[in-house]
């Protein structure tokens, strides 16, 4: 398989990726395909660990108390079909975004990207809004660890647009999960 890196998040090749492709990729290597192009993120740095991680166990404690789906870190993902599949770092799926036996997730409540040096300038940023407009996922977050902010995006007339930017010592509500709230400082704690 040849391809080029031309950026930190973008490998393009000379031929159509599809889902099948990725069966022949290292173990552990992310990666997404859109229309058909693969893009792979770059490696995460320990803080971008950190805080997908103790999103991950805030949301999954969160959905599992209330009973209202499934909370998933990178690997599972969302599919339109075999040349579209979008892999955020932490997703929420309510309970009719569960794929049935030998299928995938076509949609989800909630799609989280971590920021990291690298990623905060992707290009093909709008080209995965787009997809998750598509999805109709009705939230998406940016979290950023460096700047250590939370930045909630809802699904508005076809389109993402700003809701609020959470920061400092702000606790974290969103419009999609009534009763959702932590304060945003948990995300950056280390586990002990």
């Amino acid at each position: 398989m040849s391809h080029a890196v031309i950026a930190p998040t973008t490998t393009v090749s000379d031929r159509e990726w599809t889902l099948d492709d990725l069966e022949f990729l290292p173990r552990g290597e992310r990666c997404e395909i859109l229309d058909g192009v693969l893009y792979m993120p770059p490696l995460p740095e320990w803080s971008h660990g950190t805080c997908a991680t103790n999103l991950f166990r805030f949301l999954d404690r969160w959905v599992s108390d209330d009973g209202l789906g499934h909370v998933r870190q990178a690997g599972v993902g969302i599919y339109r079909d075999r040349w579209n599949y979008l892999d955020p770092d932490v997703v929420v799926y309510r309970h009719h975004h569960v794929p049935a036996e030998e299928s995938l997730p076509m949609g989800a409540a909630l799609a989280v990207e971590v920021l990291s040096p690298a990623n905060r300038r992707s290009s093909y940023r709008p080209k995965r809004e787009a997809f998750l407009v598509e999805r109709g996922v009705p939230e998406h977050w940016y979290v950023d660890p460096v700047k250590r902010t939370l930045e909630v995006l809802r699904l508005e007339v076809g389109a993402y647009k700003l809701w609020r930017v959470f920061s400092n010592e702000e606790i974290v509500s969103s419009p999609e999960f009534p009763g959702l709230e932590f304060p945003l400082p948990t995300l950056w704690q280390r586990a002990n």
